[in-house]
């Protein structure tokens, strides 16, 4: 049996896993960058601008935006008056008592 404490065996393989992880990641941005070559060299990228402009911001499609944003429905603000009324008279008595040191 091995006698690697836990945490140590935990810390190698995580760091064992992101590296992998970013190694791989790597290798396919390796792939796209040796793809974007490939078109430009045999001139693929000029033929796609060609036939799919893109626009001056960027965008590869144009969206139209709505110029006048959705009216919101406005609730009107209700209280219910017992409720406000009692609210109130229990603060009031609240200060009072608060006032005379009880």
């Amino acid at each position: 049996m091995d006698n690697t404490p836990v945490a140590e065996a935990g810390a190698g393989t995580l760091m064992d896993n992101v590296s992998s992880g970013l190694m791989g990641a790597l290798n396919i941005w390796g792939q796209v960058e040796q793809i974007k070559a490939a078109k430009s060299a045999s001139g693929g990228d000029q033929r796609q601008a060609l036939v799919h402009p893109e626009l001056p911001n960027g965008a590869a499609v144009a969206v139209e935006a709505s110029l006048t944003p959705p009216a919101k429905k406005q609730v009107p603000f209700a209280i219910n008056k017992p409720l406000m009324f009692a609210s109130i008279g229990l603060l009031s008595i609240a200060f009072l008592l608060n006032r005379k040191g009880f």
